[in-house]
């Protein structure tokens, strides 16, 4: 996956491919945060992360519209994940 990173219990990095979710998946990754906008090129659509056996949030942000309330949506999801976390 392209720019990944590791930051403690969490992966980020960009868009990944069906490929790189299911080694993320494989290698204990329970829960996918994507903070995509829905109209950015390359998305993978929810049926496609759901069959990889993830967990999957969406707060689509960008640097424009980022709120307390993204930040709040994103904690909620990392709170809930019974794993280490993949946000991208």
């Amino acid at each position: 996956m392209r720019n990944e990173a590791r930051v403690g219990p969490f992966t980020v990095g960009g868009q990944p491919s069906e490929d790189d979710l299911r080694r993320f998946a494989a290698s204990g990754h329970s829960t996918v945060i994507n903070v995509r906008m829905p109209d950015e090129e390359g998305q993978l659509d929810k049926t496609t992360i759901d069959a990889v056996g993830v967990d999957y949030a969406e707060v689509p942000y960008t640097s424009a519209t980022l709120s307390a309330e993204h930040v709040r949506r994103v904690r909620e999801a990392v709170d809930q994940a019974g794993g280490t976390v993949l946000i991208y």
